[in-house]
C-alpha cells in the first residue's frame, strides 16, 4: 500500500501538524506513506522546523495555481488522501479539473465542513463524486456533509487524532518558564482567532483577580499570521490595560516550538477552550490540549463536541467565569476532569487512529 497524502507540511498550521502526527502514526503501522506538500504558504516565514519529521515529502504544487504535478505525481501511488480545507484549493476550476484528470483513486478528510451553499455545490458535488470515501472528525460534521447530499456510503466518521505526552509537574514547569510559583494560571492555547474567545477571558481574569489577586492569563500559542494586522490583537492588550492588568497578568507568547508544548501545560492549573466558532470542524488544538493532564473548561461549541471537560454555554461570559472558580476551587473535580480528559486521549491516540485510517485504505 502506497498513500500519497496531500497537504501543507512543515508550517505553522494545524493541517501540517496533522498530517506530520497522522503519516507518522501510519508509517509505524507499516503503511508507506509520502506527503505531496504545498509550498510553504505565504513564504518562507511559515516553516516549522520545531515539528520533527522522518516522513517523505516533497513540495509540489502552490495553492493558488494549477495542480498539475499533483495530477503528475498521482500515478506513482495507489490511493491519494487529500487533507482538504477549501483554502488550499480555492480555485474551482482548477480544483474539478484536478479531480478528473487523476490517475489515481482518493480520499479526502474533510476539515472544514461548511453549511449547504448552492453557490459551492458544483466544488463539493464533484468532490462527492469523484472520491472514494469521505472522512469527517465529529457527528456534527458528519450531519452537516449529509446535508449536501453526499451518499452516505462515501462518509467515514473517524475521531481527531490526539498526541499523547509527558507532561512536567507544576512546580518544574513554572521554573523552566519563570512563572510565579503560586500563581492561579488559566491557559489559552493554539493559534489567537476572535473565536477563540480571549477578550473574554481577559475580562474574566479581572473578576478572579478578586478572590485570586495573584491570578494569570496566559495565551500560548502566538498569533495567526491572517490577523496579525486586524486590531483584535490592539483590542485585547487596550481591554487589559482599561481593567488594570499588567504585563505579569495577561501574557501572550510566541508560536510554541513542540518541544516547549508540555512545559507551558504543565505551567496551568486550568486551560479553557472558550470556543465559540459554530462551525463543523475538529480542533487539533483542543486535541492538543485534552492530552494535558491538566482539567479542561470548555464551552458546547460543536468544533469541540468530543472533547471532554467542564462545559459551558457558548457566548456566556458569566457561566464560563463561574465554571472556571468550580474548577479552581475543587481538587475533586479537577481529577475527575483530568480522567475523563485523559481516557478519550489514549481512545484517539494517534496509532488507535492511524489503525482505522488503514483499515479504510485497504477497503479501497
Amino acid at each position: 500500500m502506497n498513500i500519497g497524502m496531500v497537504s501543507s507540511f512543515g508550517v505553522k498550521c494545524g493541517l501540517s501538524s496533522y498530517s506530520t502526527y497522522l503519516s507518522t502514526a501510519l508509517i509505524k503501522q507499516g503503511v508507506d506513506v509520502t506527503v505531496l506538500a504545498e509550498y510553504p504558504y505565504p513564504n518562507d516565514t511559515a516553516k516549522d522546523d520545531s515539528l520533527k519529521t522522518e516522513v517523505p515529502f516533497f513540495h509540489c504544487w502552490k495553492r493558488n495555481e494549477p495542480y498539475d504535478r499533483i495530477v503528475k505525481e498521482s500515478s506513482n501511488y495507489t490511493l491519494l488522501h487529500y487533507q482538504h480545507q477549501y483554502g488550499l484549493f480555492p480555485n474551482e476550476y482548477t480544483f474539478i479539473k484536478m479531480l478528473h484528470d487523476l490517475k489515481t483513486p482518493f480520499v479526502a478528510t474533510i476539515h472544514d465542513m461548511v453549511p449547504y451553499d448552492y453557490k459551492y455545490s458544483s466544488y463539493f458535488n464533484e468532490l462527492f463524486y469523484k472520491a472514494k470515501k469521505l472522512i469527517v472528525h465529529t457527528p456534527t460534521c458528519k450531519s452537516m456533509l449529509e446535508a449536501w447530499n453526499c451518499p452516505q456510503k462515501k462518509i467515514e466518521l473517524i475521531p481527531h487524532g490526539t498526541k499523547i505526552i509527558s507532561v512536567p509537574t507544576k512546580a518544574e514547569a513554572r521554573a523552566s518558564l519563570k512563572l510565579p510559583e503560586n500563581a492561579k494560571i488559566i491557559l489559552s492555547w493554539g493559534f489567537i482567532w476572535e473565536s477563540k474567545g480571549i477578550l473574554d477571558l481577559v475580562n474574566i481574569l479581572a473578576e478572579i483577580k478578586k478572590t485570586y489577586p495573584e491570578a494569570m492569563l496566559i495565551h500560548a500559542g502566538g498569533i495567526h499570521p491572517i490577523i496579525e494586522k486586524s486590531q483584535y490583537v490592539t483590542t485585547l492588550l487596550k481591554t487589559a490595560v482599561k481593567l488594570g492588568l499588567t504585563p505579569k497578568d495577561f501574557i501572550i507568547t510566541q508560536w510554541v516550538p513542540e518541544d516547549l508544548v508540555p512545559t507551558w501545560f504543565g505551567c496551568s492549573d486550568v486551560i479553557v477552550l472558550n470556543y465559540m466558532r459554530g462551525s463543523a470542524s475538529a480542533s487539533g488544538a483542543a486535541h492538543r490540549a485534552m492530552a494535558s493532564h491538566r482539567p479542561l473548561v470548555k464551552t458546547d461549541d460543536p468544533c469541540i463536541e468530543d472533547i471532554p471537560g467542564f462545559s459551558v454555554p457558548r457566548f456566556s461570559p458569566s457561566e464560563l467565569y463561574q465554571g472556571i472558580m468550580k474548577v479552581l476551587q475543587s481538587e475533586t473535580l479537577q481529577r475527575e476532569l483530568i480522567a475523563k480528559a485523559e481516557c478519550a486521549s489514549m481512545e484517539t491516540s494517534w496509532m488507535n487512529i492511524a489503525k482505522l485510517h488503514k483499515k479504510l485504505y485497504e477497503k479501497i
